[in-house]
């Protein structure tokens, strides 16, 4: 149970530490990095497990990620492992993510216009 609080706790310390980016986002305070992903959401069965990849050491990392679960919800959101069907990028990210070896196996599916790139596994 302590354990459980805890998470919850660092979950929602990380997630505020985000606000102050998601309010300064434009159309009068909507939330860009949330939309970013919400722009995917119809590309991807909710039953499906979904990659995200990040390509620096951002200290928003994990707080974009927990924003990307929520959004992406039922979805389960990972950041490693081999049972993923799709995989996507944080907002932004260059297109030489492409060559990434986590995405060997996945091809491109759509990138959004706030730069969220989306891949879909090969089989």
């Amino acid at each position: 149970m302590r354990e459980t609080v805890l998470a919850v706790g660092v979950a929602l310390m990380a997630l505020g530490s985000l606000v102050p980016q998601l309010r300064a986002g434009p159309a009068g305070g909507a939330l860009p990095i949330a939309t970013a992903y919400e722009a995917v959401v119809d590309a991807i069965p909710s039953s499906s497990v979904v990659l995200i990849l990040t390509v620096s050491p951002d200290p928003n990392a994990i707080a974009e990620r927990y924003l990307a679960q929520h959004v992406l919800a039922p979805r389960l959101v990972r950041e490693a492992g081999d049972n993923a069907e799709f995989a996507v990028t944080a907002p932004g990210a260059p297109p030489a993510i492409d060559g990434d070896s986590r995405l060997q196996s996945f091809e491109l599916v759509r990138v959004t216009e706030a730069g969220v790139r989306l891949y879909r596994r090969r089989y």
